[in-house]
């Protein structure tokens, strides 16, 4: 019987807390009932439930996670059981059969963004689907991946421990009305955990902030009170300036290593 799944896991919902939490800190009270991410699509409603609150508010979730991940990707091992078919194998995503817990967590498959090495070697040490490799045991000449297809060159089936760049892997579901389920969430990632998510947190704060910032330009408004505006450019120039800072530190942090 598959194991729980036990990663990392950030809860879309207690995401929203948070940032609605860290907005009214910021003197940006109710920002979600501003945006207009607080309705709901009711059942037999005219509206088009695809432009629910929830679903643009997770869009621009995604986009935050995307500008984040160009800086701090998410770099681990993974077991994968490698059969080439017409010369290639092709990666696949099942955190959602891992989630449901159809697969074992150490089954763990995720497309790479690149592939920093592979090996076919037991890892020195192995919790789960966290891996440690001795050096100098990773393949990483032969190898010709186009994502999200691995090439066999000098490759053969087998059961290999892939070292790679991914992206983090998330779940999004909604119900009838629109809004986010529970069980939508980020992996690899953890509410309150490290200075990762402080600045994840920031970044998705920011985009938020400039989504709104856009809207006020361009739309009015009657929800946004007058004393909003004087403090939203100050907060957008604050928190751009200290993940610039941030991101452009990336590869010197010590939080990612390759």
């Amino acid at each position: 019987m598959p194991t729980p799944c036990t990663l990392q896991q950030l809860s879309i919902n207690d995401l929203k807390k948070e940032l609605l939490r860290r907005s009214t800190i910021l003197g940006i009270p109710d920002l979600f009932d501003i945006l207009g991410f607080n309705g709901e699509v009711e059942e037999n409603s005219t509206e088009d439930p695809d432009y629910s609150g929830d679903k643009v508010f997770f869009s621009l979730i995604r986009q935050s996670l995307e500008t984040f991940e160009y800086y701090y990707p998410l770099i681990t091992f993974l077991r994968s059981n490698i059969t080439f078919n017409n010369g290639y194998y092709e990666f696949t995503n099942n955190i959602q059969a891992v989630y449901d817990g159809i697969l074992d967590q150490e089954w763990l498959e995720l497309v790479p963004r690149s592939i920093v090495g592979l090996t076919r070697s037991v890892p020195a040490l192995t919790f789960g689907n966290i891996a440690t490799v001795l050096p100098g045991m990773l393949i990483r000449t032969y190898i010709r991946y186009v994502a999200p297809r691995l090439y066999q060159q000098s490759l053969f089936n087998a059961t290999y421990f892939i070292k790679g760049v991914y992206n983090r892997p998330f779940i999004e579901e909604y119900d009838s009305s629109g809004r986010l389920t529970d069980n939508s969430r980020i992996f690899y990632m953890e509410l309150g955990f490290g200075v990762i998510w402080d600045k994840f947190c920031k970044q998705c704060l920011l985009t938020l902030l400039e989504y709104l910032n856009s809207l006020k330009t361009n739309l009015t408004l009657p929800n946004l009170p007058v004393e909003v505006f004087s403090s939203l450019n100050e907060v957008i120039s604050k928190y751009t300036t200290e993940l610039d800072k941030y991101y452009n530190e990336a590869g010197t942090s010590g939080e990612l290593v390759i």
